[in-house]
């Protein structure tokens, strides 16, 4: 039977909170994995920012701890300027760059009951519920009175911050439950395609030219790589769309085991030029994922997901390009040429 394998949960904090991650570490660490910043995380050789920017992919689950590291003097609306007790700017800025790239499900707070919250934080409704953190934060706790906190560390009550963990724990075990559409996996799609499949071909047609080019009374071939502008279709009728717009017919290339189907630019394309085009099937697997990412709100999510679409077809076709320019083929071999589905030209 297979075991379960743990969640894994990166916390970040202001120095002053460490002992609060380690208490939090220590009360959940039966099921879930933890690691607080402080434990090795930029130690490596790159830059700060760089780890940080990496560091979201290596985990499950990001938590950011909101305690009142610092005061500063705000004007807000139709008030005097104040001062308020706000979370380190260093961990506001970690809990967006979590959040960019984990989504809200799995971005975490724990927020001590004072601190103040940017206003981006808050809910819809009164501008007086400044405090009011229940649409993002997980839970919330107390701190024990300042005169009883020791070298600058912060000290959680013990009882809130249990309540605050045990809220914490139930979260995670309900969110793991389910995938979690936050890798749209664009880059790791193209290479799978041009390893497996393109370089193979063109590696193949490239050794078996001169039968192949003799057969087709040509003196030379080059490779197309058709790619829509937009993924809103089956993969099926992006092919019809495709065959349409550049008048393609089928054409077989013979492999070791099979023979592979593409399409063929007719004739008169160019004189004594076989051209041979492939639209990549994977490219369903793009338009499957985003709409899973998107959610069930068609209407509502109809923009977003064309412009998830076409950011990840660009980087779908930039990946391409690195990967033909790393493995030096003859220059001009494989274009890269962009149509639309439907009416409009190409």
């Amino acid at each position: 039977m297979a075991q379960n394998i743990k969640p894994s949960l990166f916390i970040g904090c202001s120095t002053e909170a460490l002992d609060i991650a380690k208490t939090i570490k220590n009360k959940i660490s039966d099921e879930v994995e933890v690691t607080i910043w402080s434990h090795g995380t930029f130690q490596s050789s790159g830059g700060v920012l760089q780890t940080l920017m990496s560091t979201p992919g290596m985990y499950d689950f990001g938590l950011l701890l909101l305690t009142p590291d610092d005061k500063v003097e705000m004007r807000k609306e139709n008030e005097s300027t104040q001062q308020y007790s706000v979370a380190r700017d260093n961990v506001l800025f970690e809990y967006g760059l979590f959040l960019g790239q984990m989504g809200q499900n799995r971005t975490l707070i724990l927020k001590e009951e004072s601190v103040d919250l940017p206003t981006d934080f808050l809910p819809k409704g009164p501008k007086e519920g400044v405090k009011d953190a229940s649409n993002i934060a997980t839970a919330e706790f107390n701190l024990i009175p300042t005169p009883t906190n020791k070298g600058n560390r912060f000290q959680a009550d013990p009882k809130s911050l249990k309540e605050a963990c045990d809220k914490l724990l139930l979260s995670i075990q309900e969110k793991n439950k389910s995938y979690d559409f936050r890798f749209i996996p664009s880059t790791a799609l193209a290479i799978s395609y041009f390893n497996n499949f393109l370089f193979p071909v063109i590696k193949k047609m490239l050794d078996n030219s001169e039968n192949m080019l003799k057969e087709h009374r040509c003196k030379k071939f080059c490779f197309h790589l058709l790619l829509p502008k937009n993924i809103t279709a089956p993969n099926w009728e992006i092919n019809e769309w495709a065959k349409i717009k550049f008048n393609l017919d089928s054409f077989k290339v013979p492999g070791n085991w099979r023979s592979f189907e593409f399409y063929r630019y007719p004739e008169e394309f160019e004189k004594g030029v076989l051209h041979v085009a492939d639209v990549p099937t994977v490219l369903t697997t793009l338009h499957t994922t985003v709409e899973n990412y998107i959610g069930g709100d068609k209407q509502k999510g109809f923009k977003e997901k064309r412009s998830i679409e076409e950011k990840e077809l660009r980087n779908f076709e930039l990946t391409i390009n690195k990967l033909i320019e790393a493995k030096s083929l003859p220059n001009g071999i494989i274009t890269i040429d962009r149509f639309e589905i439907g009416n409009e030209e190409v």
